[in-house]
């Protein structure tokens, strides 16, 4: 007399194939935690870069560009100069709203008595 053994497929068995979102072959897609992520390689959605089939879309949101812009001289309208009063001393200044920093010349910084300069 024979006796059969009864073999149940395990939670952890391997699945034939390989899971499309993930490459995982421990579940079948349907089950796959992947499959709402988008991939960093194409931007569609339902896998991840490594098993992408995609060919490479360039990013351009990665691309760095470097641009310099020098002006060398604005029409020939006049500079706008404001009064400004520096302690005692009554300065003009010409306004320059693209620079973050404000120069002095030596003259002017005699004239405030010298003060102490810090490093920018």
């Amino acid at each position: 007399m024979k006796i059969q053994e009864s073999h149940k497929q395990s939670s952890e068995s391997h699945y034939k194939s390989a899971c499309s979102s993930c490459g995982s072959t421990d579940h079948p897609r349907s089950k796959c935690r992947f499959l709402n992520v988008t991939c960093h390689k194409c931007n569609k959605q339902g896998h991840i870069a490594k098993v992408c089939r995609s060919r490479a879309v360039p990013n351009e949101s990665n691309v760095n560009t470097i641009c310099s812009v020098t002006v060398e001289q604005i029409s020939d309208e006049q500079s706008i100069r404001i009064p400004i009063q520096i302690d005692d001393l009554n300065v003009t200044f010409e306004l320059d709203t693209g620079s973050p920093i404000t120069i002095i010349n030596e003259r002017i910084w005699n004239d405030m008595g010298k003060p102490n300069l810090q490093p920018v």
